[in-house]
């Protein structure tokens, strides 16, 4: 019988979610609703006197491998008829009449008198009773039928919390396998065409269903992509402890583990057709590669630790019941949430408990954390669980296997528990307790305790029995304990309705993930804020997915702002699909104006940013105008894209306020103001910033050249090789002494918000003094005593002072300030100067040979030409002028050349540069123009010291080619340079190239200078019609990437980059990419101003 969970059902007559700020409608009416479209619901387990939505498994679930009696079989296949009716699979009442007819005839001839059970009640008071009777046969069904049974199943998953994708789960037909040896092959072949190498496709694989008094097919293994449990025989587990039975009996029937034995062996899968004995067979790693679990932020702390995770999540125990037929082995394949690694498969005390390791190496406490408060012991915890989740997204973004973030899926799921509200009057079936993901309230879904719980069907099932005792039963053998299982995470886009308005502005996004969702959502909260200032630009719609808004019909008057996300493959994403081909079909039409936003990866340089130019293709041909010039955006180089998202603002705002051409050079400080009253500045962390000295070296014919910029670090600070480093471009000692003098405050005095520094340095080197306050909610009682008073004047300046740059506004505050607010209030209202990022054009050890002239004085070599520790400290930068630029221009301007002056500065270590020069073996291809040159010049040198060091190797080495101590002196392979230029620059330039040139490093160098005739560097890997030896270097450009294992860097602004790709796929006559791989890196730069 139907039943919905008790406890649920006790709400009110209406209520109100928080959430989506919609009114719900009754309990009462929403289970109506439920009972009139599942007429036949599976038992949750609860009944008034007990709820059983904390268990694994209720006491009278619905389970697989169960007989049951004829009527039962034959009212779930009635049902599930009139689910694929609804569905538009069965496309006619006649249809519908004819199958119906053959089903239950199927039905009937495969009955058979047997042995069945037979409930009563719900819940506790359930009763089974064993009677004989007929029982149900099974039915055939259409791989058309199963796969939509499978949807649907998936659908009603009451725990899963990222069933919102349940429409692209696909089916893996192996209902003709019917030999246990069968079963492992087909399912591995499956197995690895559905993990595609990472871009996970979600797959059921269905073997054949179970017919009456048969076990059917089973799978032994809980999950295919798991670890070994080997009981060490001294209270100690090496792997994975859940998984010590399975491990135990699967060696029992004849496995032999590898022979050094480790915490991370995949074992077997064990397959076990029905009639069959079970087969073991081996996973190849190379086939499912495991996922390294490292942290981009403490990478020797997790390195050390050497934790890793399968890189899918595969159930092979649970079984699919779909119109009263069972089918006992149906693996399925997803991807992780993150939480299910970090929270719980690597955190559980019961699992690898890791999380004790991982404070210890990083070093947040010693000794024994039982020995600590359990306060503070319980801070420590949280803090590493937090670091190894983040850890765990972070590697499995590197490894390029599909994850998703708990918040995320929540919000996925919320979103699409919404729309199916909306659309059906009810939401999902949902089982709170196993939804809401570990983290708690900070994850939307935990506060939809409230959901109703009940079961539909189709469903996934627990078997009713653990196959490796089955086996054991057939054969008379001991039991053995049953392994847990995990759950499975998957997701879709999907988001609310829209609401109408007179001129009405719509943000739609369409995407695979959430990125796109999370700025459409920003640009709403922006445009609202300006609507509040501005209401002739309209008035905002509530973010939507892109195929809502087929329902929505937008004016010609009204705009549309689309926020479209790339698929590996260019493909449009599932919630963009219906519109584009209602757009391309006619079935849908407007006329309104349309700005878009392209987010995509110039890893996939095929496809970069294809669903946004496909729809503006579209578009533009259905008579639609661009409201501003599109923006692709490539994660490579921000993921999210927020710096292009801000540009792209710009320019929506700019046109809807009537200024679309000059969108680009409108600036965002009205947005940013009205943002500074309702977000609070976080704690300013000083301590990763160490001051430095900054001395311009060198620069070209013209104040607008290039410049060689000299960096000593201070407080004995080094920097590794090919890294980058954040400027905050300080502000001159004159107005900071003046602003002091204004506040009436002492230099030394402490600032205790930022790392404790002092107010000195804080206005010097931190404070934005040319804008406003953020807020001004710290000075709220000189205003209000303003009034009191009736000084209108000092309300005034009190006021004004809101919106004066900082530097102005402070003599606008009465003397007294600090008896109504103190020193950190108004300190954290004062916005933070924004960094300027710059490659560092030096290797570090360079200046042991080179000239003490051009170092700042803090950091020149010692007498003997060692450099000393202080040559390791000095980094040179190459700093492109941009008119404006608060470093390239107005600070350096206000330091003469040769002068020196201070600012902050935070060095990043950048990995997978480093390790590119390092690789001296290998042949390198290097583009470069304008200041991407910086990794380049530093690269160069980083050879030319190694080529000195050899060369003083040589010198007391053997015949052998070994040196006298004993170590290898390395081969240094060829350097194949493409460069343009400015003419300004060019002293700069051959002063980078020089010595490398000397040294006889290029086996290829190509310089272009700008010129009249607009060619560019990137073509000069094309053979010039005048030049001889022209095709001689296109052939040695191929050789080097076809057969030489050439490694290639390109580092220029987005375009030239772009060229640079294009011109080599030409020479080697496909993707040059993909053919390098990961031997192709790209650093695309951003001018800094």
């Amino acid at each position: 019988m139907s039943s919905l969970c008790p406890f649920l059902a006790s709400t009110g007559s209406g209520s109100h979610n928080a959430q989506s700020g919609s009114t719900q409608v009754s309990a009462r009416e929403e289970f109506s609703r439920i009972e009139k479209a599942y007429p036949s619901l599976a038992s949750t387990g609860c009944n008034a006197e007990f709820c059983q939505a904390g268990r694994m498994k209720h006491t009278d679930e619905e389970r697989v491998g169960r007989n049951q009696q004829v009527d039962v079989v034959k009212r779930d296949a009635t049902d599930f008829l009139y689910q694929l009716r609804e569905g538009g699979v069965i496309k006619s009442e006649q249809q519908f009449n004819t199958r119906l007819t053959e089903v239950l005839q199927e039905i009937e001839q495969n009955s058979t008198t047997a042995r069945h059970s037979s409930f009563s009640g719900n819940g506790s008071s359930a009763t089974q009773a064993r009677c004989t009777g007929t029982v149900g046969g099974s039915w055939t069904q259409t791989s058309e039928e199963l796969e939509f049974g499978i949807r649907q199943a998936w659908k009603h998953s009451r725990k899963c919390i990222m069933r919102s994708e349940y429409k692209d789960l696909r089916l893996c037909d192996l209902r003709q396998v019917e030999s246990s040896s069968d079963m492992a092959l087909e399912l591995i072949t499956g197995l690895k065409t559905a993990f595609n190498n990472g871009e996970i496709r979600p797959t059921v694989f269905v073997f054949p269903p179970r017919g009456p008094n048969e076990r059917g097919p089973m799978v032994w293994n809980s999950n295919l992509l798991s670890f070994a449990g080997y009981d060490q025989g001294d209270g100690r587990i090496l792997g994975d402890p859940q998984n010590v039975s399975l491990t135990n009996a699967i060696i029992e029937l004849g496995w032999k583990p590898p022979p050094i034995r480790t915490q991370w062996d995949l074992l077997p899968i064990v397959t076990m057709a029905q009639g069959d004995e079970p087969v073991i067979t081996e996973l190849s790693e190379d086939d499912f590669p495991v996922v390294r679990i490292r942290h981009p932020h403490h990478q020797l702390a997790f390195d050390r630790l050497g934790l890793r995770w399968v890189p899918a999540p595969a159930l092979s125990r649970l079984g699919f019941t779909i119109g009263g037929v069972q089918y006992t082995a149906a693996p399925f394949i997803g991807w992780f949430m993150d939480a299910e690694i970090g929270v719980r498969n690597l955190a559980d005390s019961f699992r690898y408990n890791v999380l004790p390791d991982i404070v210890r190496s990083m070093g947040l406490a010693e000794g024994d954390l039982e020995a600590l408060p359990d306060f503070e012991r319980l801070a420590l915890l949280s803090r590493a669980q937090l670091e190894l989740n983040y850890a765990v997204t972070w590697s499995f973004a590197k490894a390029k296997v599909r994850v998703i973030d708990s918040l995320s899926a929540s919000e996925l799921f919320t979103s699409f528990d919404d729309e199916h509200l909306a659309e059906h009057g009810f939401r999902l079936p949902s089982d709170p307790y196993w939804l809401a993901p570990p983290q708690g309230s900070i994850i939307p879904v935990w506060h939809r305790g409230a959901s109703p719980n009940y079961q539909p069907k189709p469903m996934i099932c627990h078997h009713v029995q653990d196959p490796i005792q089955a086996w054991r039963r057939e054969n008379h053998q001991n039991n053995v304990s049953i392994p847990k299982t995990a759950s499975l995470a998957l997701r879709l886009n999907l988001e609310p309705d829209v609401r109408a308005s007179p001129r009405r502005i719509f943000v739609n996004y369409c995407s695979s993930g959430t990125v796109a969702a999370k700025l459409a959502r920003k640009l709403v909260k922006d445009l609202e804020r300006v609507a509040n200032v501005s209401p002739s630009i309209g008035s905002v719609v509530p973010v939507q997915s892109l195929d809502a808004l087929t329902k929505a019909r937008p004016a010609p008057e009204d705009v549309i702002v689309i926020f479209a996300s790339n698929t590996r493959k260019g493909e449009m994403p599932l919630n963009g699909a219906a519109f584009l081909n209602d757009m391309q079909g006619g079935r849908f039409r407007i006329s309104s104006s349309f700005a878009i936003f392209g987010n995509g990866s110039k890893d996939y340089a095929d496809t970069f940013c294809q669903t946004a130019v496909d729809l503006e293709k579209c578009l533009v041909s259905r008579g639609c105008a661009p409201l501003v010039t599109p923006v692709h955006a490539d994660t490579v180089v921000e993921n999210p894209p927020w710096a292009a998202f801000s540009h792209f603002s710009e320019q929506v705002v700019a046109a809807l306020r009537g200024n679309p051409r000059e969108a680009h050079a409108v600036r965002r400080e009205t947005i940013k103001l009205l943002q500074a009253t309702t977000i609070k500045p976080p704690t300013l962390d000083t301590s990763k910033w160490v001051k430095a000295d900054v001395r311009e070296l060198q620069h070209g014919e013209s104040d607008t050249s290039m410049k060689l910029v000299g960096l000593g670090l201070q407080d004995g600070c080094s920097y590794p090789s090919m890294s980058y480093v954040s400027i905050l471009p300080s502000n001159d000692e004159a107005t900071v002494r003046s602003l002091l003098g204004s506040l009436k405050i002492r230099a030394d005095e402490r600032v205790r918000f930022a790392g404790d520094i002092t107010t000195e340095e804080f206005f010097c080197f931190f404070a934005d003094l040319q804008r406003p306050f953020r807020n001004m909610e710290w000075a709220a009682d000189m205003v209000d005593l303003a009034a009191m008073k009736r000084s209108p004047q000092q309300r005034l300046d009190l006021e004004t002072a809101g919106v004066l740059p900082v530097r102005e506004a402070v003599a606008r505050l009465p003397a007294d300030w600090r008896y109504w607010a103190s020193l950190d209030d108004l300190c954290s209202a004062v916005p933070r100067i924004q960094p300027r990022k710059y490659s560092v054009a030096s290797y570090p050890g360079y200046c042991k040979y080179n000239a003490a002239k051009r170092l700042p004085a803090s950091a020149k070599p010692d007498s003997t030409g060692s450099g000393g520790s202080n040559s390791d400290s000095v980094a040179e930068l190459l700093v492109q002028h941009h008119a404006g630029g608060a470093f390239s221009d107005r600070f350096l301007k206000s330091s003469p050349a040769k002068t020196t002056k201070t600012v902050v500065c935070r060095v990043e270590k950048v990995a997978h540069l480093e390790a590119l020069a390092n690789a001296v073996r290998q042949p390198l291809i290097l583009f470069a123009t304008g200041s991407g040159l910086a990794p380049i010049r530093c690269l160069l040198q980083h050879r030319a010291h190694l080529l000195k060091l050899q060369g003083q190797s040589q010198s007391q080495s053997t015949s052998n080619g070994w040196g006298a101590g004993g170590t290898a002196i390395p081969q240094h392979a060829p350097i194949s340079l493409f460069l343009g230029h400015r003419s300004e620059d060019e002293a700069l330039v051959q002063e980078s190239l020089a010595e490398a040139r000397a040294l006889g490093l290029f086996d290829m160098l190509k310089v272009v200078r700008s010129n009249p005739q607009k060619r560019r560097a990137q073509d000069a890997v094309f053979a010039n019609g005048n030049d001889n030896g022209g095709a001689d270097l296109e052939r040695l450009l191929v050789s080097k990437i076809k057969s030489g294992g050439a490694l290639v860097f390109a580092c220029a602004r987005a375009e030239a980059e772009q060229g640079f790709l294009a011109n080599l796929s030409a020479l080697l006559g496909r993707d040059a990419r993909e053919a390098l791989g990961e031997r192709y890196v790209a650093d695309v730069y951003q001018p800094a101003i």
